[in-house]
């Protein structure tokens, strides 16, 4: 039996693309990682929080940032938000994982 994986993002790719920026300083070693989207338990957040944890415990793996960047509109949606924050404090990642909130799509590349 085959096991399939469905992805139900979709990146914008007219709009969303890599920057040709300068590359950084050998002293800036911050591998920053975002998330787009919608914030909501079906995007399981928790797993990602989890794992951001277990490369931040490893040293062959540079310092690692994790911006979330998404609203919660429905009162399920902001409970879970909470419970991400509360999680975060738990697992002392408060300075490797910021909430950016509700980010206009102009302002997410730049």
């Amino acid at each position: 039996m085959r096991q399939y994986w469905a992805w139900g993002g979709v990146i914008w790719t007219q709009r969303f693309f890599p920057a040709a920026r300068p590359m950084p300083s050998p002293d800036d070693t911050t591998l920053t990682v975002c998330s787009v989207g919608r914030l909501s338990p079906r995007k399981d957040y928790e797993t990602l929080i989890r794992a951001v944890r277990i490369l931040a415990e490893r040293s062959a793996v540079p310092p690692l940032r994790f911006v979330i960047i998404g609203k919660e509109g429905t009162a399920e949606q902001q409970n879970y938000v909470r419970r991400l924050h509360a999680l975060v404090q738990e697992l002392g990642l408060a300075e490797r994982i910021e909430f950016a909130g509700s980010i206009a799509n102009r302002d997410v590349v730049s």
